[in-house]
């Protein structure tokens, strides 16, 4: 509990499983024990907090896609999905202030032919950061 508070993460279960079952370690041995277990979870999973995202769907022609994807993670942007028919429309999700610099590129890419409609709000974790 100790690794988490320190790092301020909170909402979270972490789970340290021993093979050994002995007593050699001691007290002492088996709390550090576990507190590394701990301590190498974290690091290795790194922290995202969760903030407000807005979902957006972005209509896209198919020689674009790819252009879109890369244009949608330069302004820290995710595509969640994308649905398939004569044209292509993403399913994005950007941080705040994000949507309104991708709306330019967008704009851009496309003449002014493409317009992105606004499709939500969602709770949604940030990039990894490595833990301390």
């Amino acid at each position: 509990l100790n690794v988490f508070q320190r790092q301020e993460v909170w909402n979270v279960c972490c789970v340290v499983t021993r093979y050994f079952g002995g007593v050699l370690l001691g007290a002492g041995g088996l709390t550090r024990a576990y507190t590394k277990g701990a301590a190498d979870a974290l690091t290795a999973a790194g922290i995202a907090r969760m903030g407000l995202w807005t979902l957006w769907d972005v209509p896209c022609t198919y020689p674009l896609l790819e252009r879109m994807k890369l244009e949608v993670a330069a302004t820290g942007g995710v595509v969640r999905d994308a649905e398939y028919g004569a044209d292509i429309t993403l399913r994005t999700a950007f941080p705040a202030g994000a949507a309104e610099t991708f709306q330019l590129r967008l704009t851009e890419l496309s003449a002014g032919s493409l317009t992105m409609t606004a499709a939500g709000e969602e709770f949604l974790p940030g990039p990894r950061e490595e833990a301390n």
